[in-house]
């Protein structure tokens, strides 16, 4: 029992029914005096007491202390929480020093300040401490208390908070092929002393194509690029403070040339008229629609004579009447294609067969009276694969009358048949290519005929 007053009474019991060890520890309460004294007494307090022959005194309870670091922490407005930093360190002349309970109090000049994670270490305190977007910028401090149970004590730890940075997002220049696409990865960032937001296509100037990008990563998806040109892009990025970061970069669209993809080989004989039109290639383009690109026959093939006309473009289908002169080779035949900037090139294998004489039919023996006028029509008229350019007829010497033929009918019309005798006639067609024909019949004049027409 415990006696404040030097031993006039004992109002305090510090333990009962304790076994006799020989020894005993004691908690000592917190009742300052400077006149205390111990009484024990047997169980059932049948025997005598034994009392601290003097006083002896017990001092008060103290409060703990609370000993802040000394260099200010810095802290950016809206950074994340981060590890946990020695906030100071705290002491009690009563009780282990990591038996105290450190919280954060008001009273300090931070606003917009929080604090979490509170660890006590053996007496070294730490704390994890963030900064809100709106937290009070320059040199703040931040109150803790200590407390043993009974008692507290406080210390200011010192900040330093500094305003919050706009997000690192940048960009290099880039360049993608018309209607073609690619991906675009950030030369650097997408990163902030907090959490970013927002990644989203703030301007994409005067280009039309496909354009996204990923809110995350901040790589950028291009599809179907067009137009041609030079097109400024920017990103934005938008951290959790607000704060924004326009990353412009250059987007070039490239043009590429057309192509021509020539058909199969087309044949043409020596001579021939054009025909009608026939299919010579195909054109695309990556940037221009095949319909609109313009084609034309140009120098560098290797056929000779072979002449191009009424070129056509039907949605890349390209045709052209194909003709072969007289002296017409084998070989090919160059076409460009362009979109009216860039060109491309193809090359058309054209066979030419060699031109063949005119085909003729036949033209009968005839008789005519002396003087007499009259035509022989053949079996055929003259043809060709070109055209018959003349149809000439001859017979021999002393022959007084006139023969002419028609090269389109190959009628040979016979005037004043004359002197009476038996003619050799030869009929010769000759082509534009002046490869020649002849057929040859017998002209018979007055020498069978009686005048009274009974032969």
């Amino acid at each position: 029992e415990l006696s404040t007053d030097g031993g006039a009474s004992f109002p305090t019991a510090s333990a009962s029914d304790v076994a006799n060890t020989g020894s005993r520890a004691w908690t000592v309460p917190n009742l300052p005096t400077s006149s205390a004294r111990i009484r024990v007494r047997e169980h059932d307090f049948v025997a005598p007491a034994g009392v601290s022959a003097a006083n002896f005194a017990i001092s008060g309870n103290t409060p703990p202390n609370f000993a802040p670091v000394t260099t200010p922490i810095t802290r950016q407005r809206g950074s994340a929480t981060g590890p946990a930093v020695p906030i100071g360190s705290v002491s009690d002349a009563q009780t282990p020093a990591g038996s105290l309970v450190v919280t954060q109090v008001a009273g300090g000049t931070a606003t917009g300040i929080t604090t979490s994670g509170i660890t006590n270490s053996a007496g070294a305190v730490s704390a994890q401490i963030a900064a809100a977007c709106d937290a009070g910028l320059g040199s703040r401090t931040l109150r803790f208390q200590v407390s043993d149970g009974s008692l507290t004590g406080t210390g200011d730890v010192p900040l330093n908070v500094t305003d919050n940075s706009a997000p690192t997002l940048t960009y290099a220049n880039a360049s993608v092929n018309g209607g073609a696409g690619t991906t675009i990865n950030p030369a650097s960032g997408p990163t902030d002393n907090g959490t970013i937001t927002a990644i989203v296509v703030q301007s994409q100037g005067s280009y039309t194509g496909g354009i996204s990008v990923n809110p995350t990563t901040g790589d950028i998806t291009i599809t179907n690029a067009a137009p041609i040109g030079n097109h400024t892009i920017t990103i934005r990025a938008t951290d959790n403070c607000g704060a924004t970061r326009d990353a412009g970069f250059t987007l070039t669209v490239n043009n590429t040339a057309p192509t021509f993809t020539p058909a199969a080989p087309v044949t043409r004989q020596q001579g021939s008229p054009g025909g009608a039109p026939v299919v010579i290639g195909t054109v695309a383009d990556a940037q221009t629609p095949a319909g609109s690109l313009n084609v034309a026959q140009v120098a560098g093939g290797t056929a000779t004579g072979i002449s191009i006309g009424s070129i056509a473009n039907v949605n890349g289908t390209i045709s052209a009447i194909v003709s072969a002169s007289c002296t017409a080779t084998s070989g090919t035949v160059r076409f460009q294609v362009s979109d009216g900037q860039l060109t491309g090139t193809g090359d058309l294998v054209v066979n030419a067969t060699a031109n063949t004489p005119p085909v003729l039919g036949t033209w009968p023996d005839t008789m005519l009276d002396t003087g007499a006028s009259g035509s022989v029509t053949p079996s055929a008229a003259p043809s060709d694969n070109g055209i018959v350019a003349s149809l000439t007829v001859a017979t021999g010497a002393g022959f007084t009358g006139s023969l002419s033929g028609n090269p389109a009918t190959g009628v040979v019309a016979i005037a004043n048949a004359a002197p009476a005798g038996t003619w050799p006639v030869t009929v010769t067609a000759t082509d534009n290519c002046a490869a020649t024909a002849t057929r040859n019949f017998t002209l018979r004049v007055g020498e069978l005929l009686f005048a009274d027409g009974f032969e």
